[in-house]
Protein backbone atom coordinates (compact mmCIF):
# COMPACT_ATOMS: atom_id res chain seq x y z
CA UNK A 1 0.00 0.00 0.00
CA UNK A 2 1.38 3.40 -0.88
CA UNK A 3 2.06 5.62 1.60
CA UNK A 4 0.81 9.11 1.66
CA UNK A 5 2.67 10.52 4.68
CA UNK A 6 4.11 13.24 2.63
CA UNK A 7 1.00 14.87 2.09
CA UNK A 8 -0.17 14.33 5.78
CA UNK A 9 3.15 15.66 7.42
CA UNK A 10 2.60 19.04 5.72
CA UNK A 11 0.17 19.86 8.01
CA UNK A 12 1.36 18.49 11.32
CA UNK A 13 3.55 21.06 12.27
CA UNK A 14 1.30 23.50 12.23
CA UNK A 15 0.44 25.55 15.02
CA UNK A 16 -2.54 25.36 15.70
CA UNK A 17 -2.89 24.89 19.43
CA UNK A 18 -4.19 28.13 20.38
CA UNK A 19 -7.76 27.58 18.78
CA UNK A 20 -10.31 24.91 18.80
CA UNK A 21 -10.05 23.35 15.24
CA UNK A 22 -13.48 22.60 13.01
CA UNK A 23 -14.37 19.70 11.23
CA UNK A 24 -14.15 19.52 7.13
CA UNK A 25 -15.58 16.89 5.58
CA UNK A 26 -16.42 15.63 1.78
CA UNK A 27 -16.56 12.84 -0.87
CA UNK A 28 -13.75 13.22 -3.43
CA UNK A 29 -12.81 11.81 -6.57
CA UNK A 30 -13.65 8.16 -7.41
CA UNK A 31 -16.24 8.05 -4.08
CA UNK A 32 -13.45 8.10 -2.01
CA UNK A 33 -13.82 10.57 0.93
CA UNK A 34 -11.95 13.17 2.55
CA UNK A 35 -12.10 14.07 6.37
CA UNK A 36 -9.37 17.05 7.62
CA UNK A 37 -9.13 19.59 10.69
CA UNK A 38 -8.38 23.17 10.41
CA UNK A 39 -9.33 26.66 11.79
CA UNK A 40 -12.10 28.14 12.04
CA UNK A 41 -12.21 30.39 9.50
CA UNK A 42 -11.12 28.46 6.32
CA UNK A 43 -12.34 29.48 3.47
CA UNK A 44 -14.90 26.78 2.56
CA UNK A 45 -16.00 28.89 -0.89
CA UNK A 46 -12.46 28.01 -1.73
CA UNK A 47 -12.69 24.15 -0.80
CA UNK A 48 -15.76 23.34 -2.38
CA UNK A 49 -14.51 24.74 -5.79
CA UNK A 50 -11.17 22.66 -5.28
CA UNK A 51 -13.42 19.36 -4.10
CA UNK A 52 -15.40 20.40 -7.32
CA UNK A 53 -12.83 21.30 -9.92
CA UNK A 54 -11.47 17.27 -9.30
CA UNK A 55 -14.79 15.69 -9.22
CA UNK A 56 -15.91 15.78 -5.77
CA UNK A 57 -18.19 17.51 -3.42
CA UNK A 58 -17.02 19.25 -0.23
CA UNK A 59 -19.40 19.10 2.83
CA UNK A 60 -20.89 15.30 1.77
CA UNK A 61 -20.98 14.15 5.27
CA UNK A 62 -18.37 11.46 5.44
CA UNK A 63 -17.38 11.23 9.15
CA UNK A 64 -19.42 7.75 9.79
CA UNK A 65 -16.83 5.80 7.39
CA UNK A 66 -14.00 6.73 9.62
CA UNK A 67 -13.21 5.56 13.08
CA UNK A 68 -11.34 7.52 16.68
CA UNK A 69 -8.14 6.52 17.27
CA UNK A 70 -4.91 8.10 19.37
CA UNK A 71 -2.17 8.92 17.46
CA UNK A 72 1.19 10.10 18.75
CA UNK A 73 4.33 11.55 16.86
CA UNK A 74 7.57 11.15 17.88
CA UNK A 75 10.84 12.85 16.18
CA UNK A 76 13.59 10.15 15.79
CA UNK A 77 16.49 12.70 15.81
CA UNK A 78 14.94 14.21 18.94
CA UNK A 79 14.70 11.12 20.89
CA UNK A 80 17.89 9.64 19.86
CA UNK A 81 16.55 6.45 19.57
CA UNK A 82 16.95 3.92 16.45
CA UNK A 83 13.83 2.53 15.14
CA UNK A 84 13.88 -0.79 16.78
CA UNK A 85 13.82 0.31 20.22
CA UNK A 86 11.08 3.01 19.19
CA UNK A 87 9.19 0.16 18.18
CA UNK A 88 9.90 -1.53 21.54
CA UNK A 89 9.17 1.27 23.50
CA UNK A 90 5.94 1.76 21.93
CA UNK A 91 4.57 -1.68 21.79
CA UNK A 92 5.78 -1.82 25.19
CA UNK A 93 4.02 1.19 26.53
CA UNK A 94 0.95 -0.38 24.93
CA UNK A 95 0.33 0.87 21.37
CA UNK A 96 -1.08 -0.83 18.78
CA UNK A 97 1.64 0.10 15.90
CA UNK A 98 4.60 2.28 14.71
CA UNK A 99 4.78 3.42 11.83
CA UNK A 100 8.27 5.19 10.08
CA UNK A 101 8.28 7.60 6.99
CA UNK A 102 10.85 8.26 5.00
CA UNK A 103 11.81 11.47 6.62
CA UNK A 104 11.93 12.03 10.89
CA UNK A 105 8.81 11.44 11.90
CA UNK A 106 7.60 8.67 13.87
CA UNK A 107 3.75 7.47 14.31
CA UNK A 108 2.50 5.40 17.25
CA UNK A 109 -1.10 4.68 17.03
CA UNK A 110 -3.29 3.71 19.90
CA UNK A 111 -6.99 2.58 20.28
CA UNK A 112 -8.29 6.44 22.03
CA UNK A 113 -9.06 5.18 25.21
CA UNK A 114 -5.21 4.41 25.61
CA UNK A 115 -3.64 7.51 24.24
CA UNK A 116 -2.84 9.13 27.75
CA UNK A 117 -1.73 5.89 29.37
CA UNK A 118 0.85 5.37 25.79
CA UNK A 119 2.03 8.97 26.08
CA UNK A 120 2.42 9.21 29.64
CA UNK A 121 4.94 5.86 29.69
CA UNK A 122 6.39 7.08 26.33
CA UNK A 123 6.74 10.40 28.95
CA UNK A 124 8.51 8.42 31.77
CA UNK A 125 10.77 7.04 29.57
CA UNK A 126 11.56 10.48 28.45
CA UNK A 127 10.44 10.05 24.91
CA UNK A 128 9.70 13.62 23.42
CA UNK A 129 6.16 13.35 22.30
CA UNK A 130 5.91 15.88 19.26
CA UNK A 131 1.92 15.74 19.37
CA UNK A 132 -0.82 13.30 21.18
CA UNK A 133 -4.02 13.11 20.45
CA UNK A 134 -7.17 11.80 18.25
CA UNK A 135 -7.40 10.98 15.14
CA UNK A 136 -9.91 10.00 12.50
CA UNK A 137 -8.79 7.42 10.60
CA UNK A 138 -10.67 5.18 7.94
CA UNK A 139 -12.50 1.85 8.76
CA UNK A 140 -12.42 0.94 5.18
CA UNK A 141 -9.82 1.64 2.22
CA UNK A 142 -11.11 2.32 -1.45
CA UNK A 143 -8.76 1.12 -3.94
CA UNK A 144 -8.23 3.31 -6.85
CA UNK A 145 -6.83 1.89 -10.23
CA UNK A 146 -7.86 4.58 -12.58
CA UNK A 147 -5.52 7.07 -13.62
CA UNK A 148 -7.81 9.70 -14.15
CA UNK A 149 -9.40 9.08 -10.06
CA UNK A 150 -5.36 9.09 -9.30
CA UNK A 151 -4.54 12.16 -10.98
CA UNK A 152 -7.73 14.14 -9.72
CA UNK A 153 -6.91 12.43 -5.88
CA UNK A 154 -3.33 13.52 -5.75
CA UNK A 155 -4.67 16.83 -7.19
CA UNK A 156 -7.19 17.56 -4.69
CA UNK A 157 -4.45 16.20 -1.93
CA UNK A 158 -2.00 18.85 -3.13
CA UNK A 159 -4.38 21.93 -2.93
CA UNK A 160 -5.55 21.51 0.21
CA UNK A 161 -2.67 20.54 2.32
CA UNK A 162 -1.20 23.92 0.80
CA UNK A 163 -3.88 25.51 2.47
CA UNK A 164 -2.15 27.07 5.66
CA UNK A 165 -5.43 26.64 7.85
CA UNK A 166 -6.11 22.97 7.35
CA UNK A 167 -3.60 20.95 10.08
CA UNK A 168 -4.70 17.61 9.92
CA UNK A 169 -6.11 15.37 7.02
CA UNK A 170 -7.56 11.63 6.54
CA UNK A 171 -8.49 10.03 3.55
CA UNK A 172 -9.85 6.21 2.82
CA UNK A 173 -8.14 5.64 -1.08
CA UNK A 174 -4.97 3.40 -1.73
CA UNK A 175 -3.33 3.68 -5.11
CA UNK A 176 -0.85 0.43 -5.72
CA UNK A 177 3.12 1.73 -5.29
CA UNK A 178 3.55 0.60 -8.95
CA UNK A 179 0.68 2.52 -10.20
CA UNK A 180 1.79 5.62 -7.82
CA UNK A 181 5.26 5.86 -9.20
CA UNK A 182 3.93 7.17 -12.27
CA UNK A 183 2.60 10.18 -10.93
CA UNK A 184 4.73 10.98 -7.95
Amino acid sequence: MADYTNWLKRCVYRNYMEQELALYQGQGPGQTSFLFYGHPDTNEEMLADCFLRYGGKYGEKVEWLYKTRGQILISKWKSGLDENTLVLEGLGAGADDVRFGDDDLVEIVTKSAKLQQVADILDLEDIPILWAGTVLVPRDLIPVRDDEVITNILSLLDEITAMESIVNLSADFWILDERLERFV
